[in-house]
Parts: structure tokens; sequence; C-alpha cells
């Protein structure tokens, strides 16, 4: 049967703002967000009073004169590695905790049993009152060593009760514990880790679905182009000025390679060919019968002609008016 293992840690909290950070995690307070918590299972939850409750009392206990640099509260988180056979014994055990903590490290300000995240724990918040001062370095010491020998003094006096074994000493195994504060920002910066890579996979989905819908775009173009060169091929033959197939599938040729040369410039060419499209693909059979190789250069000409004819077209309407007052 594994050995069952009690967790005695604590937290320093050095400004009014970082106790009431721990107490609204610590009451579930209404505009307080985590991540940790499951919301379905708060309900399961022991507190010693509301959010509210516990921030006047901390306001009322801490005295007015104070150092500046003075540590304000104490955040200690007590939990096990075993399930209790039930919740009257857990609620014995976490109840003996946070009697052990009253006694030994000030006066309490809030606690709770949180029983909505991974593993049940107590969480409880005291100011380190000594004879009506702050002295959170009298209750805490100021070595390492005197965390251990808290914790044995915690076994001794709560966890040796319930089964519970007190974990190798720091001093035997070098381990370097971290606060609950610095394992909730590692989560926390875990998390936003995650968002940003989240993020950025939906920006390259966004992008990727950007180059989708061009190539749609491009496709839907090409097939607008094929039908519109189909109707001017048989418009023309029509007409009667195709009469070969041959003919036929020349100028038809021509007109696809026009729609393919829009597709690839289409900025360079939607400046240039300000003419309707059936226009352009009559400007394709002139430039074949006329034997030009380069299409391109020849529907600059040609647009050149048309805005020579069209400004032509202006001067003249202008004129007119002009005599006719």
């Amino acid at each position: 049967m594994a050995d069952n293992y009690f967790i005695f840690r604590t937290g320093k909290l050095k400004s009014h703002q970082d106790v009431v950070n721990v107490l609204k995690e610590q009451h579930r307070a209404d505009d307080y967000e985590s991540h940790r918590a499951d919301k379905t299972q708060s309900h399961k939850n022991e507190y010693s009073a509301n959010y509210q409750r516990a921030i006047e009392t901390f306001d009322e206990l801490l005295p007015k004169k104070r150092r500046k640099n003075a540590v304000v509260g104490l955040n200690f988180v007590v939990s096990t590695s075993q399930e209790f056979k039930s919740e009257f014994e857990e609620s014995a055990f976490y109840g003996n905790a946070i009697n052990y903590i009253s006694k030994n490290f000030g006066r309490v300000v809030g606690w709770a049993i949180h029983r909505d995240e991974t593993s049940t724990h107590l969480q409880c918040v005291t100011i380190p009152l000594v004879d009506g001062k702050l002295n959170a370095r009298e209750l805490l010491g100021g070595d390492k060593h005197r965390m251990s020998a808290i914790q044995t003094d915690f076994y001794n006096k709560v966890g040796k009760e319930f089964g519970l074994k007190r974990g190798k000493d720091v001093a035997e195994t070098k381990a370097v514990h971290k606060t609950v504060e610095q394992k909730h920002r590692e989560q926390e910066k875990a998390l936003a880790e995650r968002e940003k890579r989240l993020s950025e996979r939906e920006k390259e989905l966004d992008r990727q679905e950007s180059l989708l819908n061009e190539k749609m775009a491009r496709f839907e173009q090409d097939r607008a182009f094929d039908e519109r060169a189909e109707r001017v091929v048989q418009s023309m033959c029509d007409e009667g000025k195709l009469n070969e197939n041959s003919k036929s599938r020349d100028l038809f040729g021509a007109l696809r390679q026009v729609a393919k040369g829009f597709a690839k410039t289409q900025e360079k060419l939607s400046k240039l060919l300000k003419s309707p499209i059936d226009t352009v693909f009559n400007w394709v059979a002139d430039a074949k019968a006329r034997g030009c190789s380069d299409l391109f250069s020849y529907f600059q000409q040609k647009e050149q002609e048309r805005k020579k004819q069209q400004q032509k077209e202006q001067r003249n309407e202008e004129n007119k008016r002009s005599f006719s007052r």
C-alpha cells in the first residue's frame, strides 16, 4: 500500500492588492476568473465567510502604521496525496489544519476548502501579527530550515493523527519548493503561451482560407473568360466572319491566352483595360488578322487610340455647347 503524504506550504503577501487577489481567488469572488477551477463543482467548496467579509476583516486587523516593505499577509496551502474515507474525516483534517495555522501564524482573515480543482486543498490567509505588529519574520523565521521545522511540527500535531507521513527533509533532498504564487504564475504563463499558439494557428488558417478564396475567384474568372470567348467566336461564326473550324479554334486560343494573361497580371491589366471585355476580345481578333504577336502592346495602342477618340468626342461636345449659347 502506497504511503500518503501531506503538503504544507506558505507564501508571503507584500501588498494590500496581493491580499485582495488571493482572497478573490480563495472565495471565488464574482469578478474573479479562475482557469484552474471547475465551476460545476464549486458548490462543494467550503468558506469561512464571503469575499467581502474577508476583506473587511483584513482591513480591520491591518495596522495603520507599518513599514513600507512589511509583509501584510501569509497565504497557506495544505493538501494531501490521499482520498479520505469520508467527508467527515476530510473536514476534520482541514479543520485541525486551520486551528494549527491560527495558533501559530497570526490572525486568520479567511479560509476555503477547494473541491473544484484537480486536488482538494485548504487555502488560508492570515495577517502575521505579533503583539499587534506585523512580524512575519518571527513567525516564519529568516532561513530555509525554519519552514522544514514547521512542516515537522505540523506532522506531529496534525498529519500523524490521520495516517499521513511527512516527506523527506529538504536538507536531505535539496529540493527547491515553489510558492503557490510561483506555481500560479507558471500555469498562467503556460496558458498564455498556449493561447498565443492557438491564435497563430487561427491566423494561419485564415491565411489559407484567403488563399483558397483567391484561387476560387481566379477559377471563376477563368470560367467567365472561357464563356465570353466562346460567345465572341460563335458570334463571329454566325456573322460569317469565321467559316473554318481551324480559324475558330485559332481565335479561341488567342482569346484564352488573353484570359490567362489577365488572371496572372490582373492588377496591371485592370488599370489598363478600361474597355468592356467584349471590345477587348474584338481587339484580339483584329490583332490576329494583322498578324500581331505582342497582344499586350497592341492592347496598349488600342487603349490609347480609344482614349484619344474619347477626348476628341468630349471636345466636340463642348464646342457644340459653346456655339449654342
